[in-house]
């Protein structure tokens, strides 16, 4: 069956709905495999325990703007084809990408004391990351606030621009 078919919103939660058991499974492996690999690992000569943060701060920064751009492709793909699973998929990674663009900003505090002393200095990366966080509460709480659903789909399509 060529990719193209799962364009097809009844053969794609057919699909989903087989395979999300196991990749439910794989991924709560790999994260326990994660998990005991950064308690597991030397401390840093300079910084000492305080890097292992970056374990957690890093692939949260990553992430916070991948998602930031594939709800913009989402949004893209929305406004030349009008696909419906588009908007849903932008719906359903928005509280994602905040809840990891917050843990990127409380990870990132919570190194910066010990290396900086403070816990926030506003620099340009810091203040995008607050910025993309800012978005990302401003695209939640239009879905929120608009109660007709192609409504808000509209008014969050606007919201294409990835911070940095």
């Amino acid at each position: 069956m060529p990719l193209i078919d799962f364009a097809n919103p009844s053969r794609f939660l057919t699909l989903s709905g087989r395979i999300l058991p196991w990749l439910s499974a794989a991924t709560l492996i790999a994260f326990a495999f994660g998990i005991a690999q950064v308690i597991g690992a030397p401390d840093d000569y300079q910084q000492g325990a305080t890097a292992k943060i970056m374990y957690i701060h890093v692939p949260s920064a990553w992430l916070s703007m991948f998602i930031w751009g594939t709800m913009s492709l989402a949004a893209l793909g929305t406004l030349v084809w009008r696909h419906p699973l588009a908007d849903v998929a932008a719906k359903a990674a928005a509280p994602i990408g905040a809840a990891l663009t917050l843990q990127c900003l409380i990870t990132g505090s919570l190194w910066g004391r010990p290396m900086w002393g403070t816990y926030w200095v506003w620099d340009g990366r810091l203040t995008s990351v607050l910025v993309l966080f800012l978005m990302y509460l401003g695209v939640l709480a239009l879905w929120r606030t608009i109660e007709e659903p192609a409504r808000a789909a509209r008014a969050t399509r606007g919201a294409c621009d990835v911070p940095r």
